[in-house]
């Protein structure tokens, strides 16, 4: 009966021993797994990121100062992407036809830079002018206002 209970007692030990390998290994290869994912995130990391674009401007003002009439004069506003995937810019619509806009049409990766150029007529323009730019995005706050500034004279 002793020798009964020894060899029970032996194969249960067995038994557990296999199950305590089975699922170590199992955690093993669902950290590889794991690591690998990692390694694959971080290798591509714009393609895979839920964080959306973010446009970020030096600035989102410029004043002009005084200017002749007839003048044409031009900023360039810079930007920045700082989020987490490919910002793409739509459009740049002028309050005005006396703003002219040029932009940078290809995707803005993460990290990278572009310009959003105005150019401003004061052709038939006089006095103080405040003429806004919408730019239209597919980043989380969509659409951006730009304003440059002038007092045209004579």
């Amino acid at each position: 009966m002793k020798r009964n209970n020894t060899f029970s007692f032996l194969f249960i030990f067995l038994i557990f021993q296999l199950i305590n390998v089975g699922c170590n290994s199992h955690s093993q290869r669902s950290e590889k797994n794991a690591d690998s994912a990692n390694t694959l995130n971080s290798s591509n990391e714009s393609v895979y990121s839920d964080e959306p674009p973010k446009i970020i401007f030096i600035e989102n003002e410029y004043d002009f100062g005084e200017l002749k009439e007839g003048e044409m004069i031009t900023h360039a506003f810079k930007f920045s992407n700082s989020g987490g995937s490919d910002l793409i810019i739509s459009d740049v619509k002028a309050s005005c036809g006396c703003t002219a806009s040029d932009f940078t049409r290809e995707p803005i990766k993460p990290g990278g830079t572009g310009i959003i150029k105005l150019t401003f007529d004061s052709r038939g323009q006089m006095g103080y002018q405040n003429k806004t730019a919408t730019i239209e995005t597919n980043a989380s706050t969509n659409r951006v206002y730009l304003r440059i500034k002038a007092t045209v004279k004579k």
